[in-house]
């Protein structure tokens, strides 16, 4: 699959015209992908965020010179400006302002992990000024959303609060105001993105809330959530349509949600966009009337948000998550490409995504929550399980689970409920749940114990913390790189460790689940399930002959259902022919 960028040109009045791709960069190198894309408010140039961390700023005048010629498509070249970074910038935001012709005016605002956030010069890349926000302890809070609300002051979300900055007063806000209210009002979680418009500033979290503030000094103006029958995983962009809706783009949601900011007691309009795990951008046209979005498919969408007609077009061959419609022109950019895993440690995640599609144990059950991350939830045989020797690893404390998981697990063991947990809500009553990840940036995976930590875990020295972020010590996990570690061997390590006495097998059946299902269903499941534990007896557990006596076991049951199934199509064939 090929990570690169495309411009297309497109016709969205009466006769629509198909798309055409009028410019494109080469494909990029494996893990450099781009991650967002920002036209220039003169549109002669695009802002790009990388993947492998770098701020690329490209010389768009030929393909917008193409458009206007009517020519045939070209390749954009390198970037007239590339500045790497430690860690991939969070958010990036051009002055409002810039034109190509005044160079005093072309800059943006940028944002990177742990440091200020920056005003950088889009032609030499050399940083004019920083501004800073700090906590009540006067720790640096870096910013994860970015916008221009006027034409001298921007707003950015840093942690749970709102920093109002003026360009020309480098150093700390003017304005500093904390979105949540005591524990259950106004807007909570991390901020993930704003968007302003006349002297309204919208905001919006990975927790799914959203607020209004006022642009002059950020006063409280409205604050709500995404209805649970649309609700995503968070918020990650918003934008405002030409007729003052606000529409909010959400992670592993199937749908993009716009309010009226008049009434926001429900939401006025959806687009059926099924999203993935990653930030998936949205955008208007020109004229503010047509939403732009790219798909999980590699396509291209355009909604007409007065008559819902839509227009899916094919523009790449993995996810699109990146698009900016031109200000000015009907050519809008887009980025394809996404994260992948790398040698071993992408076959353990394939692995334990199989492993995820899995149902029918009786100690365990596995949920997928992305492409790095299941949740493995053991299930007691009493309303309490004992945990013994469960200690956190002592060379970790740069290891942490993502925001979105801490978030999750964090509502799990609260009050409410996460919307993206519904399909299996009713069984968090009981059990002890194991977060298993492997996330790129350590090429390792780990386990976090996410339930009754504090009173289940004992920490590896005397007088260490326990928290509830730090990874645990398993001997499978400190063997990763020097053995052929399997998602299974994880999981006994934690099961025979966590379940007191240890259960004889751990990945034994439960045959009363499959009477609960239809045959059809039953036939799939046993089978994957014979495959699966094909793998585990051949790694040669002190348990393979209990694991051999339940593949008999579902051997007979799997071939039994085949036999009847064949017999009915039999029997049907036959009558057809009988009439």
């Amino acid at each position: 699959m090929d990570d690169t960028s495309y411009v297309y040109e497109y016709c969205l009045g009466g006769a629509h015209r198909p798309p055409k791709c009028i410019a494109q960069t080469p494909v990029f190198e494996p893990g450099r992908f781009l991650r967002s894309v920002k036209w220039s408010p003169d549109g002669m140039a695009l802002a790009a965020v990388s993947e492998s961390g770098a701020l690329d700023i490209y010389d768009m005048s030929p393909a917008v010179t193409a458009f206007c010629g009517g020519l045939e498509s070209s390749t954009i070249g390198a970037p007239a400006l590339s500045v790497p970074h430690a860690s991939t910038p969070l958010a990036l935001a051009w002055y409002p302002h810039m034109r190509r012709d005044a160079p005093e005016t072309c800059c943006v605002v940028e944002s990177v992990r742990d440091h200020p956030i920056q005003l950088r010069d889009s032609v030499s890349g050399y940083v004019r000024a920083t501004y800073t926000a700090r906590d009540d302890s006067d720790v640096l809070m870096a910013a994860s959303a970015l916008e221009f609300v006027d034409g001298g002051r921007f707003v950015a979300g840093v942690a749970n609060s709102l920093a109002l900055f003026d360009v020309l007063r480098p150093g700390l806000p003017l304005a500093l105001d904390r979105l949540e209210v005591g524990r259950r009002e106004g807007v909570r979680g991390l901020v993930s993105c704003v968007a302003g418009r006349g002297g309204l500033v919208a905001c919006a979290t990975f927790a799914g809330h959203l607020g209004l503030r006022a642009g002059g000094d950020l006063g409280p103006v409205a604050a709500w959530r995404v209805p649970v029958e649309y609700a995503g995983a968070g918020v990650v962009d918003l934008r405002w349509s030409s007729d003052f809706l606000l529409w909010a783009a959400q992670r592993r949601g199937r749908f993009v949600v716009a309010w009226d900011i008049r009434d926001l007691r429900s939401p006025v309009m959806t687009v059926e966009r099924p999203a993935g795990n990653q930030r998936m951008a949205i955008d208007f046209d020109p004229s503010g009337s047509h939403l732009v979005a790219g798909t999980v498919d590699g396509e291209l969408l355009f909604s007409d948000t007065r008559t819902g007609e839509r227009l899916l077009v094919d523009v790449a061959d993995d996810v699109v998550p990146a698009v900016a419609a031109h200000p000015y022109y009907p050519v809008v950019a887009v980025a394809s490409g996404q994260r992948k895993f790398a040698g071993v440690l992408s076959q353990f995640m394939a692995d334990c995504m199989s492993v995820g599609a899995l149902r029918g144990f009786a100690h365990f059950s596995v949920h997928i929550r992305s492409r790095e991350e299941i949740i493995l939830r053991i299930h007691p045989p009493s309303d309490t399980l004992p945990i013994s020797s469960l200690t956190i690893s002592e060379h970790v404390d740069k290891v942490q689970a993502t925001e979105e998981s801490r978030g999750l697990f964090q509502r799990m063991s609260g009050m409410e409920m996460a919307p993206d947990l519904s399909d299996y809500a009713l069984e968090l009553d009981t059990g002890v749940n194991f977060l298993v990840a492997g996330y790129p940036r350590y090429k390792c995976p780990y386990v976090w114990l996410r339930t009754d930590h504090q009173r289940l875990v004992v920490p590896a020295e005397e007088g260490q913390d326990v928290e509830k972020d730090v990874p645990l010590r398993l001997e499978s996990i400190d063997c990763w790189r020097l053995y052929d570690i399997r998602p299974w061997d994880v999981m006994v390590e934690v099961i025979c460790t966590a379940v007191v006495p240890p259960p004889e097998n751990p990945f034994a059946v439960d045959y009363a689940y499959f009477e609960r299902i239809t045959r059809e269903e039953r036939v799939v499941l046993t089978g994957a399930l014979l495959e699966f534990l094909r793998r585990v007896y051949l790694r040669h557990y002190f348990f393979s002959d209990v694991v051999m006596a339940d593949i008999r076991c579902l051997q007979k049951l799997h071939f039994r259902d085949i036999n009847v199934l064949r017999e009915y199509q039999q029997s049907i064939v036959f009558r057809d022919q009988s009439s």
